[in-house]
């Protein structure tokens, strides 16, 4: 499961119409994700902007410290 980037410790692959991301797994041993984790509705990178549609199977895998997301 590969990611484009990451923004604000969000780790997003950029979707096949170039305008939407999806929210991805990011490391094998866990813990990518800690807290409480926000998934914003927009994001810009790299002076582009991105609508977030949608989160990617197993985004949130092996996060133990993971408390909530919204």
């Amino acid at each position: 499961m590969a990611y484009d980037f990451s923004v604000d410790g969000i780790y997003y692959s950029v979707n096949k119409d170039g305008a939407t991301v999806t929210v991805m797994y990011h490391s094998a041993d866990g813990d990518s994700y800690q807290g409480d984790v926000v998934v914003p509705q927009r994001i810009t990178y790299d002076g582009m902007s991105y609508k977030v549609t949608e989160v990617g199977a197993f985004a949130f895998a092996n996060c133990h410290r993971l408390r909530h997301v919204t």
